[in-house]
């Protein structure tokens, strides 16, 4: 990797783009999660119900003349049957989900006007994500090696395509797991460019996450302000003003999506004659999600403890199947192994980084309770977003300094 250490960052960035790629799309880890696909019989490898959601919207507006709806919907089997059928299908109003929109209106371009066609737009759309997430990762992860003069950042491609996580959730179409990253990627981006980064356009580059839907609302918006926090210059009290003005650029995207979901479904649902009546169906299941134990473990309980056991015990990080394998309990040992180690010599970064990591990932146990007890699979995501996202920079920052030292010991002293 030695000729990577003199080429242009943006070149960088796109070898290990496509080193990840290859991982996430191809999955030689042989990743698999049997209830998320129903064991093989969809398509997306981790959460298929959401998927298809996404998928049977995006074909009864291409291939369904009489639906004007710009809201997601169910088809008559869902659950239990998530084949797209045009008849006896209703809408559902908690997430815009808008990702749908440029999708329905790609395949009017381009006269789909087949199930089978509109499959294959959406496959793309599939590889797409896989790519924008990939590079977001890439761009972000560079970025820092660049900002604190990491030479050695070879690791870089296999830290973003060996994320259980994102091997699982780069194809599916319901999250878009790539607009999560954008926010962080861009200003790593605009960092590198020396240039500002602006709450107004940080707040721009977020609102699309929130247009799609508010899952994991917490986690864009303190990973967005760890990003500024990283990049921005002066000591450590400007560091936490950007990261604050970053947190409150994405409070403002979620609140504008909030008022876009509330009056689309005021100006268009029937039977919604107020704007408080349409934000109650908007949120008709806030409280149960937030708010109430309903169908989980109570908290701290032991079947709490038996469950968050089981979810530990996951693999984090791998690379083949009986290879590298890195449980999600091993990455939270090492990364507080790491605190308690460079506690009292700590990086302002190696700080905010130790700090977001165990914030971030217990927020939405926290907010949203319910939520990530009863969809299990979505313990994988959030664990790569906050933890395993913490311990690839921390990796990198160590991995650097041991080979460093390495070549200094070995090579001897310059002649």
């Amino acid at each position: 990797m030695k000729f990577l250490q003199g080429s242009r960052p943006s070149l960088v960035v796109l070898i290990y783009t496509g080193i990840a790629f290859f991982l996430l799309v191809f999955n030689p880890q042989a990743l698999y999660y049997g209830p998320g696909s129903v064991n093989g019989v969809y398509i997306d490898r981790v959460d298929s119900f959401s998927e298809y959601i996404v998928r049977n919207t995006v074909k009864d507006r291409v291939l369904n003349p009489d639906n004007h709806s710009v809201f997601p919907l169910f088809t008559k089997g869902f659950p239990d049957d998530l084949g797209y059928y045009p008849q006896g299908s209703h809408h559902y109003y908690s997430n815009l989900t808008l990702q749908t929109l440029p999708a329905v209106l790609a395949a009017k371009a381009l006269h789909l006007n087949t199930e089978a066609k509109v499959d294959g737009l959406l496959a793309f759309l599939r590889y797409a994500n896989a790519f924008l997430l990939t590079l977001f990762s890439c761009t972000f992860l560079m970025g820092f090696a660049r900002r604190h003069g990491i030479r050695h950042h070879f690791a870089t491609p296999f830290l973003v395509g060996g994320s259980a996580g994102f091997v699982f959730y780069s194809g599916n179409l319901y999250f878009f797991s790539a607009l999560m990253l954008m926010p962080a990627a861009f200003i790593a981006w605009r960092a590198g460019q020396r240039a500002r980064f602006p709450m107004l356009a940080i707040a721009l580059v977020a609102l699309p996450y929130f247009l799609r839907g508010y899952e994991f609302s917490t986690i864009i918006a303190l990973l967005t302000a760890l990003s500024a926090c990283l990049f921005a210059d002066g000591d450590g009290r400007a560091r936490m003003r950007s990261g604050i003005r970053a947190f409150v650029a994405v409070v403002l995207a979620f609140v504008v999506a909030v008022i876009v979901q509330i009056l689309l479904i005021r100006i268009s649902v029937e039977g919604v004659t107020s704007l408080s009546s349409a934000l109650k169906t908007a949120f008709a299941t806030l409280g149960h999600r937030t708010m109430s134990t309903s169908g989980v473990p109570k908290p701290f309980g032991t079947d709490f403890l038996l469950a968050m056991r089981d979810r530990w015990n996951a693999v984090a990080f791998s690379l083949t199947p009986d290879g590298i394998r890195i449980t999600e309990l091993q990455v939270i040992l090492l990364v507080m192994l790491a605190a308690a180690v460079r506690v009292r010599h700590a990086l302002l970064s190696e700080r905010a980084i130790f700090a977001y990591a165990f914030v971030s990932y217990a927020s939405w146990y926290i907010f949203a309770y319910q939520h990530i007890m009863w969809h299990g699979m979505y313990e994988w995501y959030v664990f790569a977003l906050t933890v395993s996202l913490s311990f690839s920079l921390l990796a990198l920052v160590y991995i650097d300094r041991l080979v460093a030292a390495c070549v200094t010991r070995f090579s001897g002293p310059a002649q």
